[in-house]
């Protein structure tokens, strides 16, 4: 399970420390038996070590002074702490984490290709030709947009083929009014994931065309 440590009044809550057991992550860490993220509360995602708490809180809390040396400080004291964008998640299926969003997200069937995107999950099993099936899951992210990195940390009841027509039913509570704010928070987030996972599929799949016998030869000539 991953465990979250709070800054003990040291920055004023700015940030936390969230830590996981290496062999969950998949991985094994470096001279370290477990993997540990700063994150800023504010913006709930995990912070690059090194320079990246500084350009963080200064670039999007305008932080400085006294308040920054404290981050920094707690940042140092925290180590070793891990990249959010490159460390190993967490193992699915792990309970969630009460400091990082939950959204509503699709998994293959066939392999651990997830995403936030309908259109996406079409994509994938087009290209990969994995089963029509896919479930509905919940997922968190130490990082959002097109850095995101997702496990499943809930799973939701049911599964859907490639009509979509069967809405989301999540096991989490919570009344209407929520559900529709939450959706709508994460609108803008998922537009901007989208088209970078629609990106790195297209590129993908191009390299896969060129590298059959024959691509280069018919893709000089005139049609």
């Amino acid at each position: 399970a991953v465990r979250y440590e709070s800054d003990g009044g040291v920055t004023g809550g700015q940030v936390g420390l969230l830590s996981w057991s290496a062999s969950s992550g998949g991985g094994s860490g470096s001279g370290s038996l477990e993997h540990r993220v700063v994150i800023c509360m504010s913006c709930k995602v995990g912070i690059r070590p090194g320079d990246g708490v500084q350009l963080h809180f200064w670039r999007i809390h305008r932080l400085k002074g006294e308040v920054m040396r404290q981050i920094l400080d707690y940042s140092y004291t925290a180590e070793p702490i891990a990249n959010p964008q490159a460390v190993p998640v967490p193992a699915d299926g792990s309970p969630f984490v009460q400091q990082l969003p939950i959204v509503d997200g699709l998994s293959c069937s066939d392999c651990r290709f997830l995403t936030t995107s309908r259109k996406l999950i079409r994509v994938h099993r087009s290209q990969s030709g994995h089963d029509s099936t896919w479930k509905e899951v919940r997922l968190q992210s130490l990082s959002r947009g097109s850095r995101a990195r997702y496990s499943v940390v809930e799973q939701v009841q049911g599964s859907i083929g490639p009509d979509g027509t069967t809405s989301l039913r999540s096991t989490a509570s919570g009344s209407p009014q929520r559900l529709l704010a939450d959706c709508l928070a994460r609108y803008e987030e998922s537009l901007a994931a989208e088209l970078e996972e629609t990106r790195r599929i297209e590129i993908a799949g191009q390299d896969q065309t060129s590298s059959q016998p024959g691509f280069a030869r018919w893709a000089g000539r005139d049609t």
